[in-house]
């Protein structure tokens, strides 16, 4: 491989490792803070449900007119109520009214909540595994429970979190054994996040988009940049040690670039400059050798001759 391959490949792995990491990192980024916000938002539901069934609970639970969607709460003393006018009324304690405004609330895809107990009176109320793990955990005296889930619609923030009995409470649960301060069960809420894993998914594929395009840039910044900064004057250099001694130093068409490249041109013509004054010293003392040796004999003959 040239040095030119070898130099871009270098530059082109540095670019694809650090871009990788920079995606990489940015992901894991985007789905930390999703799931906090996340977790912040069910911790914020959680709140605004007890005290939408702490009021229910205070006026000792509401009432509806019964009709075909408003059905009477079987599970409920006296579920029924019917007025001096004849109108018939049906009465929705804070469980029901949770039960109804999570159903309100899926409607809209911000999620779903409801009340659930390891001894439900309402069967429908029975838990889950994840809500089974969550009452055992607040008997232990554990506050909050999260997990994260998969569903065929993506994935799902669990949080649970304990309802404590209140005095207000004891109006339908007395006759459950509960006392004030007891844990009667958990409100569990599903937060939908499928929506923020597709935008971070198309914000991955933005990314990759860039970096890719970025290394490409930047491979073909490095090509030319490394032809006329690199390439060529080496070329010239070569060219030009090819041409000495056929032609002088002087006249050699050397790189002045004014760089590390530039200065090896200059020590090159100097080298040569000195090669070439050795071979003429070691030219005229050859020559003078030459003529040393052709006298020798003429002086010893005139000497024989005395």
């Amino acid at each position: 491989m040239t040095l030119k391959g070898k130099f871009i490949l270098a530059v082109v792995t540095i670019l694809i490792l650090s871009s990788g990491s920079l995606i990489l990192y940015t992901a894991d980024l985007q789905n930390r803070l999703i799931i906090g916000q996340a977790e912040q938002q069910a911790r914020m539901l959680y709140k605004q449900i007890l005290l939408t069934r702490q009021w229910v609970a205070d006026h000792q639970g509401l009432f509806l007119v019964r009709s075909a969607t408003t059905p009477a709460n079987v599970y409920l003393h006296e579920p029924v109520m019917t007025t001096a006018s004849g109108l018939v009324l049906v009465k929705r304690n804070p469980a029901m009214v949770t039960r109804e405004l999570s159903a309100y609330a899926a409607k809209t895809g911000m999620g779903w909540f409801r009340v659930t107990s390891l001894q439900p009176v309402n069967p429908d109320n029975a838990p889950d595994a994840f809500e089974q793990d969550s009452l055992r955990s607040f008997a232990q005296g554990a506050n909050e429970q999260l997990a994260l889930d998969r569903t065929a619609d993506g994935r799902v923030l669990r949080y649970a979190a304990p309802l404590f009995t209140e005095t207000s409470c004891l109006t339908c649960h007395s006759e459950h054994g509960y006392q004030p301060g007891d844990i009667r069960g958990a409100l569990s809420i599903t937060i939908p996040i499928a929506w923020a894993d597709a935008v971070i998914g198309a914000n991955n594929r933005t990314l990759l988009l860039l970096g890719l395009l970025s290394v490409l840039a930047a491979a073909a910044v490095m090509f030319v940049l490394f032809n006329r900064l690199v390439a060529r004057p080496i070329h010239q250099l070569t060219q030009a040690m090819a041409a000495f001694p056929e032609r002088q130093a002087e006249f050699l068409d050397l790189p002045a670039t004014g760089d590390e490249i530039g200065r090896l041109g200059t020590s090159f013509r100097g080298l040569c400059q000195r090669l070439t004054a050795s071979q003429q010293a070691l030219a005229t003392a050859g020559e003078q050798g030459f003529r040393a040796e052709k006298l020798a004999p003429r002086h010893l003959v005139w000497i024989c001759c005395i």
